[in-house]
């Protein structure tokens, strides 16, 4: 239990989807969980693990794999930018990456924020024609 523990406690590896959230909170192991869209499943089961942890008083770190490509550290940061219980993220696996197959979704400020695009879905746009086919 948290409880024994002045430092807090943060779910990772032991968190990959809903079931497990509902088990931590409930038994109250955890301060906070970190979800990574490549380990749970994608945005939904990202959303489930979020209003279960937001039921318990539990915040949510976002996190991501180091293989992640900015398509899903845009999809991370915009589920982050649209739920309140969200309320740490750790999504720097592209900032390495050279060359991408896509522009927009996310530019880097000041290397602690990301802006996200307001142009419609995620904002990406493919930048060669041969991945469309």
């Amino acid at each position: 239990m948290t409880a024994h523990s002045s430092v807090p406690i943060m779910a990772d590896e032991s968190c990959w989807d809903s079931k497990d959230a509902l088990q931590l909170v409930s038994q109250r192991a955890v301060d906070l969980i970190n979800i990574k869209l490549m380990k749970c499943g994608g945005l939904y089961e990202a959303k489930k693990i979020t209003a279960i942890a937001e039921a318990a008083g539990v915040e949510v770190m976002l996190g991501c794999m180091a293989e992640e490509s900015g398509i899903g550290v845009t999809a991370a940061a915009s589920l982050g930018a649209a739920l309140k219980n969200i309320t740490r993220a750790d999504l720097d696996a592209t900032f390495s990456l050279k060359e991408l197959p896509y522009e927009g979704g996310f530019t880097v400020k000041d290397t602690r924020h990301l802006i996200l695009s307001s142009d419609p879905g995620l904002g990406i746009k493919c930048l060669k024609k041969e991945m469309l086919a």
